[in-house]
């Protein structure tokens, strides 16, 4: 697979489990200020520098979250009811959240590092080399 395509499956993957994660009720990550919306249009930048380890559990969660989807994607197509696609998407998310977190990164570590690979050209290229 060229490294194109991979960047686009990470960006596409991690967009689809932030945004499940985002929606999840967190008190602590509500906007309250009006500096928010500006913020929410920047890119997304690594607090500190990331770990081997850290990158190594991105990919792993990355794949797993891959699986899933592609799974999830073929049993999508069978489905015609909106109801059952509202669960069946749940259920998706669901077992992506836990795929994350089971490799030992959190979910908020793995967004900001899914949303930053666009902006970061060296963590792209480190996530591309270890998959």
């Amino acid at each position: 697979m060229n490294t194109s395509m991979k960047t686009l499956l990470i960006a596409l993957s991690a967009l689809g489990l932030s945004a499940t994660a985002t929606a999840m009720p967190n008190s602590t990550t509500e906007a309250t200020s009006s500096e928010a919306p500006a913020m929410q249009q920047q890119a997304p930048v690594a607090e500190r520098p990331i770990s081997e380890e850290a990158l190594q559990q991105f990919t792993d969660a990355y794949k797993e979250v891959e699986e899933i989807r592609m799974d999830y994607a073929d049993k999508a197509q069978k489905i015609d009811n909106p109801q059952e696609m509202s669960q069946l998407q749940m259920t998706m998310q669901a077992e992506m959240i836990e795929a994350v977190e089971n490799t030992g990164i959190d979910i908020d570590t793995y967004n900001k590092l899914a949303q930053s690979i666009p902006y970061d050209a060296d963590l792209r290229a480190k996530i591309e080399e270890l998959l």
